[in-house]
């Protein structure tokens, strides 16, 4: 008897989700790809990741999935291990243990990026997206003290809580529920993208019905220079939604940042924040180490996850 599978891609975000989705998981042999479009706005997906327990029902969701017998699935959302601004990723058992009813025998594929590149690149897309924060700000570590003005959870502000991006606890909550997780690093896959893909395939044991566009690049960094003109628009775009022809110039002015103004420098943080961010995951990522075999082995993970790599 033919057993049909379900992979299931939950992030991290920031780690190539959307090369993976473009370039890879549509063009997996034997299997149907289902992608954001479905699995964050459809109205089974909506409920699987957001709806309240006492409302939500299995069998109904179940119901709307609507999966043909007899197929194998790619479902693709690196929101699936949580939304982490507003939500703190409060939603990230529940949607694991949604996940378990639905697909008991899935197989997840977790993507993993060390912290401080992680948290800088959100940052980098926040601020793109229309944030005004300074990187100090947007970070909001868990050892620090919870008051009125700082709370432990920021649920008011667009604010990324370090404590979700400790991975040990992801990977023992997934590790509990599912029989299979197979990990990977985003660096790996950054720096020899083409044997990655080869071996990412022989790990998931699939074939591609295509060669891939290796050049193709899914997201463009922005350069320190770009980070900092949209921030200041960012800060005046109140007054320009005030009107149709505001809301035109902010959107022309934005264009105007991301195409015409360069810088060759890459945003990065300071090097006292990144060092920070290193050291609070430090101890995490060590255990993480320690507990998995794959990453013993991996100068990869050393390299790029320990404070002295």
């Amino acid at each position: 008897m033919t057993v049909n599978r379900r992979l299931l891609h939950i992030g991290m975000p920031r780690t190539a989700s959307t090369f993976f989705q473009n370039e890879v998981f549509p063009h997996i042999s034997k299997f149907e790809f289902v992608g954001v479009e479905t699995t964050q706005y459809s109205q089974p997906f909506q409920r699987i990741l957001y709806q309240d327990e006492s409302l939500y029902h299995k069998d109904e969701v179940f119901d709307l999935l609507n999966l043909s017998a007899g197929r194998n699935y790619v479902f693709s959302n690196e929101l699936f291990v949580g939304q982490s601004l507003y939500l703190n990723s409060s939603n990230r058992t529940q949607i694991a243990l949604r996940l378990k009813e639905i697909f008991p025998d899935g197989e997840i594929v977790l993507f993993l990026r060390n912290q401080a590149d992680l948290l800088e690149s959100l940052y980098s897309i926040g601020v793109y997206s229309g944030h005004t924060t300074r990187p100090e700000e947007f970070i909001r570590f868990a050892d620090e003290e919870s008051t009125i003005k700082s709370p432990f959870y920021r649920t008011f502000k667009a604010v990324e809580q370090t404590e979700q991006y400790f991975y040990t606890p992801l990977i023992q909550l997934y590790s509990h529920h599912f029989e299979k997780l197979n990990l990977f690093l985003y660096e790996d896959f950054k720096n020899e993208p083409e044997a990655f893909i080869s071996s990412f395939c022989e790990q998931m044991k699939i074939k591609l019905d295509r060669n891939i566009d290796f050049h193709r690049s899914a997201n463009s960094s922005l350069s320190s220079r770009q980070i900092e003109f949209l921030r200041k628009a960012n800060s005046l775009k109140g007054f320009f939604d005030r009107t149709a022809t505001g809301r035109r110039i902010f959107k022309k002015n934005v264009q105007t940042i991301e195409h015409r103004i360069g810088g060759l420098e890459k945003f990065r943080f300071a090097p006292a924040l990144r060092n920070k961010i290193k050291e609070h995951f430090a101890a995490d990522n060590e255990r993480l180490m320690n507990r998995l075999p794959e990453l013993r082995n991996s100068l990869t993970f050393a390299k790029n996850y320990l404070p002295n790599g």
